[in-house]
């Protein structure tokens, strides 16, 4: 390491040249002499020179000084902004109700879930050879809400691909129909 400084009495020029200085050297005013500045060289290895240092610098967006990370001593690299997820809106519309219609009472009711969304589930069984779609949180009568499904939405479907669990109050229908269901509950208003 070799480093030459100039020292100047009078304080009016201070000149400082490093020539073969080690990486990470540091350069600092200690004292000052008879109206001069005395300029002492410490050499320092132990940070390598890819490392980032923090320094804070004023931001001009924010107005203020803020740590940015500089890497090399190049000017501070722009972080990506997160992205923002674009999508459907979690909660679905309301149901649209005419004025003029008549209130209809069914003998059964539909609860939706705490996020207002309808408790119609699809779920994969048996290595994906068995796909059902379950209607939960029902109250009132299953075999009515059951007689209406078969009726409207599937006039040809066997007995056996339209159960009924009491344990549960829940109707399972084979395969994966949890849209039309779907549809179905929010045109009858749940």
């Amino acid at each position: 390491m070799k480093v030459i400084a100039a020292f100047f009495p009078l304080g009016s020029v201070s000149l400082v040249r490093n020539v073969n200085v080690g990486l990470g050297s540091l350069l600092s005013i200690s004292r000052t002499v008879n109206g001069g500045s005395l300029i002492e060289a410490f050499g320092s290895l132990r940070r390598k020179s890819t490392q980032a240092s923090v320094v804070p610098q004023k931001n001009k967006r924010l107005g203020g000084p803020y740590p940015v990370r500089v890497v090399n001593g190049k000017n501070p690299k722009r972080i990506p902004q997160p992205y923002r997820l674009r999508g459907v809106p979690r909660l679905p519309d309301p149901p649209k109700i005419d004025p003029n219609r008549p209130i209809v009472q069914y003998p059964y009711f539909v609860e939706r879930s705490r996020y207002g969304e309808l408790p119609v589930y699809y779920s994969i069984k048996n290595g994906r050879t068995r796909q059902l779609t379950t209607i939960r949180r029902i109250e009132g009568s299953l075999q009515a809400l059951r007689d209406d499904i078969v009726k409207e939405l599937f006039p040809g479907a066997l007995k056996g691909d339209i159960k009924i669990n009491e344990t549960s109050r829940q109707i399972i229908i084979k395969g994966n129909v949890r849209r039309d269901v779907m549809q179905w509950l929010h045109d009858k208003g749940f």
